[in-house]
């Protein structure tokens, strides 16, 4: 999830990334750290849930990202939208 929002955000391009290298951090401090709403919420919300069909637990998945505390520091719908196309 951490990769896709900082491919959105940042592109892929190794310089580019160099350059946004302290965002990036940023971005993955806020994912692991972040004790309300965090990736910790979402694992807790999709544990009892994978067995679901693909597209319940892709829409449960969704929703959970834009309903709680940012998930993620920016791009929480695409990010969101790219996930759940994943899942």
């Amino acid at each position: 999830m951490i990769e896709i929002d900082t491919t959105v955000l940042c592109g892929d391009d190794p310089e580019k990334r160099k350059e946004f290298s302290q965002y990036i951090a940023m971005i993955r401090s806020r994912f692991f750290g972040n004790q309300e709403g965090g990736v910790r919420d979402l694992l807790e919300w999709y544990n009892p849930h994978w067995h679901n069909s693909a597209w319940k637990c892709a829409a449960g998945v969704f929703v959970h990202i834009l309903s709680n505390s940012q998930l993620l520091i920016e791009g929480n719908h695409c990010s969101a939208s790219l996930i759940a196309c994943f899942l």
